[in-house]
């Protein structure tokens, strides 16, 4: 009954207007289908919803639009994404982590950026922001027309 529903706001949200994405922005009706998107998945599904709420606050909050992100075609998001989820050695010990850490995230992007929470482990928040970096680096890959 609730995908149905979800459908049936999908199908009006997308008759009722067109796509006004330009470069840089994300229109309205394409921010609310990502929005249904992310309520359609099923309970086992809840981290991919959480990585789909962080790009949205990405996009919407920090202005990291399609048209910033195509800028970025060194490996940087990915390496960002590497930062938040990388886990050190067993005998690393703490200053030794950091530094790891800190290695990964890409000069380009600045140390004020660099807001990993876990030290030895990554949070869960830290996992969610790697999976929207991760997220963002294949759409800039499928806009650039690279075939998955």
């Amino acid at each position: 009954m609730r995908s149905q529903h979800l459908e049936n706001i999908r199908a009006a949200l997308e008759m009722s207007q067109p796509c006004r994405c330009d470069g840089d922005f994300v229109c309205t009706r394409c921010k609310g289908l990502a929005a249904l998107d992310a309520l359609a998945l099923e309970p086992e599904s809840r981290g991919v919803g959480m990585i789909a709420q962080e790009r949205a606050r990405q996009l919407k909050k920090e202005g990291y639009t399609q048209g910033h992100d195509a800028q970025l075609t060194h490996g940087e998001l990915a390496a960002a994404a590497a930062y938040y989820c990388a886990v050190p050695e067993p005998d690393d010990h703490e200053v030794d982590a950091r530094m790891t850490f800190e290695t990964l995230w890409p000069q380009t992007f600045g140390e004020s950026s660099m807001k990993r929470q876990g030290l030895h482990m990554p949070t869960l928040r830290d996992l969610v922001k790697a999976g929207s970096l991760n997220a963002a680096e294949i759409d800039r890959r499928l806009a650039a027309g690279e075939e998955a």
